[in-house]
């Protein structure tokens, strides 16, 4: 099943305030109050999904009701503003939390690409307190998946579980896939893993390339701006820039930028052209979050070299470009090459 995020908060925040209105509902009687204030009516499957995936990318803290079993739900012991806070007991099976076990993988692999189950499990822990451990992690996926009734964000394989851009399908796996995923696991070893607010992380299954501010869209002005010399359509090279971004989560490098777009149908009729169009592809690539570096950026990695384990730096091993943030005066040249000055172009 699929819910927009618009839904899920209506759900949510409709349930939100029930709740704390009558204390304890069951999803039937939360149906229906539904129903009978909203146009737009909803059903026992929609709106339970809708609680779980809510539950699962709301803080914690924000979250006034537990939902207790497939039928009720009740509005949390201690919710925000009550000045005692019990401490919460161990959970005996993770059963009902398969859902957001499952909405964690979609995160988790979205940001980090591939990651085993103790790894799955220890990320989920760090935004929701489930206890669970890599034992927990297969049963919960595979009700998860079954539970969807659609294609979910993550692959499950021999005990990882990864992002389809790195492997589409379980059961087709080939050498090259194998290469890929090998290399990314050797390169995660020698990086800390990034772990943002849980609000911030919670956004991640949803960005795309777009998302990246200034450095794309001076990379589209200059696309624009060269569409003929390039000799594609501006179609085309959105399509393009949406595979670029992926593929470069995945591993593609600075150094084969030209070699990718070539493929892609671009053309470059000098090397100072050329070069131009990597400055603004890299200025780019610096702010992608890559899964090889556990969801770190290149400028991330480039402004704090301690994130990078000893060993990597007695390798003395060269992984990231040399990114400057470049600050452009408002009576330069506009850096999309366009020759005019950057106040009457791009600013």
């Amino acid at each position: 099943m699929r819910i927009s995020k618009e839904r899920r908060e209506l759900i949510g925040g409709f349930t939100q305030n029930a709740i704390k209105e009558k204390k304890s509902l069951t999803v039937g009687e939360l149906v229906e109050m539904f129903n009978q204030n909203n146009e737009d009516a909803t059903t026992i499957e929609e709106l339970s999904y809708a609680l779980t995936r809510f539950i699962a990318t709301t803080p914690k803290k924000d979250v006034l009701f537990d939902c207790i079993d497939e039928e009720n739900v009740v509005l949390k012991e201690n919710p925000v503003g009550t000045v005692e806070k019990k401490e919460e007991p161990a959970l005996v099976s993770l059963k009902d939390n398969d859902a957001v076990i499952g909405l964690m993988a979609e995160m988790a692999t979205a940001l980090y690409g591939i990651l085993n189950f103790e790894e799955l499990a220890t990320v989920i822990n760090h935004y929701h307190d489930l206890k669970c451990v890599k034992d927990d992690i297969l049963p919960a996926l595979t009700n998860h998946i079954e539970l969807s009734g659609a294609e979910v964000g993550y692959t499950v394989f021999e005990g990882f579980v990864i992002n389809p851009i790195l492997l589409p399908d379980a059961l087709e796996v080939t050498d090259t896939d194998v290469a890929l995923i090998d290399s990314i696991r050797e390169e995660q070893k020698e990086c800390d893993r990034y772990l943002p607010d849980y609000e911030t992380f919670a956004t991640f299954s949803n960005i795309t390339i777009a998302s990246l501010g200034l450095p794309y869209e001076q990379f589209v002005s200059f696309i624009e701006k060269n569409i003929n010399k390039l000799s594609v359509t501006m179609t085309d090279a959105h399509e393009s820039l949406d595979r670029f971004y992926l593929f470069s989560k995945a591993g593609l490098s600075p150094d084969r930028f030209i070699e990718f777009f070539r493929e892609e149908g671009f053309k470059f009729i000098s090397k100072g052209f050329m070069d131009d169009f990597v400055s603004h592809a890299i200025r780019v690539y610096a702010k992608v979050r890559i899964y090889s570096i556990n969801g770190f950026t290149p400028l991330e990695l480039q402004a704090n070299p301690e994130l990078l384990s000893t060993s990597l730096e007695e390798k003395n091993t060269v992984r990231l470009p040399i990114v400057k943030e470049v600050i452009v005066g408002r009576n330069d040249p506009c850096p999309c090459g366009s020759n005019k000055k950057y106040k009457k172009c791009c600013l």
